[in-house]
C-alpha cells in the first residue's frame, strides 16, 4: 500500500471498518505499519450508535426470526457485551497510535445535522460545502429505516 502510495504521488490514505471489534492480529499489522511510517499522521474517527437504537437494528436485522422478543436478543452476551468490547478495542487502538488521535462521534442522525459525509470531511479538515473533494453518487440502495418498537414486535408476530 505505501509503495503504491508513493509511486502515485497519493498522501491520504483512508482505512474504513464498520466493526471496531478486530482481532489482535489486525493491530498487530497496523503496528508494524506505524513502525514503517514514522512521520504519517493518523487519525481514528470511531461513530457510535446509542446502544438501544442498536439492539434494535440488530434485532430487525439479524435475530427477529431467531428470537422470541428484543429483550431476548439484548439478553444474548455478545449483545450484552457489545460496547464494552468496543471500548476495549478502541482503547487498544488509542495505546498503538496515541491520545488525543481517537475520536469518538455519535452516529445519530438527530446530532448530525449536515449527515455523516459532512461530519466526517470536517473532522479531517476538509470542507464538505467547498466541493473539493470527489463526490459520489448516493446510490446506496439498502438503506434501512427505522420502526418504533411497537411495529417490531406487529412484524415479529406476524
Amino acid at each position: 500500500m505505501l509503495q503504491f502510495c508513493q509511486q502515485n504521488k497519493i498522501e491520504n490514505i483512508l482505512l474504513s471498518n464498520e466493526d471496531w471489534l478486530l482481532s489482535k492480529n489486525t493491530t498487530h499489522i497496523f503496528g508494524e505499519f506505524l513502525n514503517k511510517t514514522p512521520n504519517v499522521k493518523n487519525v481514528i474517527i470511531a461513530y457510535l450508535r446509542r446502544i438501544d437504537t442498536w439492539i434494535g437494528s440488530g434485532w430487525k436485522k439479524w435475530r427477529l426470526k431467531v428470537h422470541n422478543s428484543i429483550e431476548e436478543h439484548a439478553n444474548m452476551p455478545f449483545v450484552k457485551h457489545k460496547y464494552k468490547r468496543t471500548l476495549e478495542h478502541l482503547q487498544e487502538w488509542e495505546t498503538l497510535i496515541g491520545k488525543g488521535i481517537l475520536i469518538i462521534r455519535p452516529s445519530e442522525k438527530s446530532q448530525l445535522p449536515g449527515g455523516l459525509i459532512k461530519d466526517f470531511l470536517d473532522q479531517i479538515g476538509i470542507k464538505y460545502v467547498d466541493r473539493t473533494w470527489n463526490q459520489t453518487e448516493d446510490a446506496n440502495l439498502a438503506k434501512i429505516y427505522g420502526f418504533n418498537r411497537d411495529v417490531l414486535e406487529i412484524l415479529h408476530a406476524c
